[in-house]
């Protein structure tokens, strides 16, 4: 059986598409670690801000309409200015999005710090990808696959820090401050390897999504509508649910980031195995299996 690699040679021996190739990742890295780093701080954040369920699910909302809001107008940006430019800004912006997020005094201030962060992290998401893309099609080679196991890495690391800054009973604020001090570095430090490209993306007239593409989008609908529910709740479902408490609330996020980094690796020789649709009837079964136990036991195991 082939070992399976994190990074991929590059099939030309050029150190700068080496480089940039690392740098790419980096910056997926980063886009997973700022996720789960939030994803795993929620129970504290929501006591620091004195949040009922309520107006933490008006905050949370607001990071979803963000992310949402940013797909059309990132479009544009990376058109005028260029993939590069466009991450790079938004770069900074994710890594100081947190912030704010962990010393909100209430969830007024907590929404318009979530809508900061979805904004910033949908547009970052973009950009890389068409930097990501654009890469590609230079070395005439695919690597997408490569470069999006890191964003899983990034997930499982931020979500690992995040129970152990938990369990040692680190606050969110200083956990959140250091994580903001690393993630500024990844920015500047990967930017530098990531050259100006020449051309934005091509312009193309509206039109209607055909029918096919609409079934795929309401399947791609439920599926982020279910990851995006267990991010956001998962770690209070542990600490108020299950009765973890915030120290170890941590740990389902955690278990559910190394899953989805290990689907990652195996998914495409899956693919190959059973084929696309059967392994997302496959997938969607096995996930609603297991939230249905979730709630069933109130039991850590």
């Amino acid at each position: 059986m082939r070992p399976i690699k994190l990074v991929e040679e590059i099939p030309d021996n050029k150190k700068a598409l080496r480089f940039e190739f690392v740098a790419i990742c980096a910056l997926l890295f980063l886009l997973g670690f700022n996720f789960s780093t939030w994803a795993s701080r929620i129970p504290a954040i929501r006591d620091s801000a004195m949040l009922i369920p309520a107006t933490l699910g008006y905050a949370l909302l607001a990071r979803g309409i963000g992310s949402v809001a940013m797909v059309p107008v990132t479009a544009s940006l990376v058109n005028k200015f260029g993939s590069r430019k466009t991450a790079y800004y938004f770069g900074w912006i994710i890594a100081i999005s947190l912030l704010p997020i962990a010393y909100s005094p209430n969830w007024i201030f907590l929404a318009i710090s979530m809508l900061l962060m979805g904004a910033s992290g949908g547009g970052f998401n973009l950009a890389i990808n068409a930097i990501a893309a654009g890469f590609e099609h230079r070395i005439g080679e695919s690597r997408m696959s490569s470069i999006h196991s890191w964003f899983g890495v990034g997930n499982l690391g931020g979500a690992l820090l995040g129970t152990a800054a938990s369990a040692l009973a680190i606050s969110a604020q200083v956990h959140i401050m250091g994580i903001t001090v690393l993630m500024l570095l990844v920015v500047l430090i990967s930017f530098r390897f990531i050259p100006e490209e020449e051309n934005g993306i091509e312009k193309s007239s509206f039109s209607w999504p055909s029918k096919a593409v609409l079934f795929l989008g309401s399947i791609l609908f439920f599926a982020a509508w279910a990851e995006g529910s267990i991010m956001n709740w998962v770690a209070l479902f542990y600490s108020d649910y299950i009765g973890t408490g915030e120290r170890f609330a941590a740990i389902g996020y955690t278990i559910y980031a190394t899953a989805l980094l290990f689907m990652r690796f195996f998914g495409d020789r899956l693919r190959g195995n059973l084929g696309a649709r059967m392994l997302i009837t496959a997938g969607a079964f096995v996930a609603s299996m297991g939230v249905l136990l979730a709630i069933q036991f109130q039991d850590i195991v």
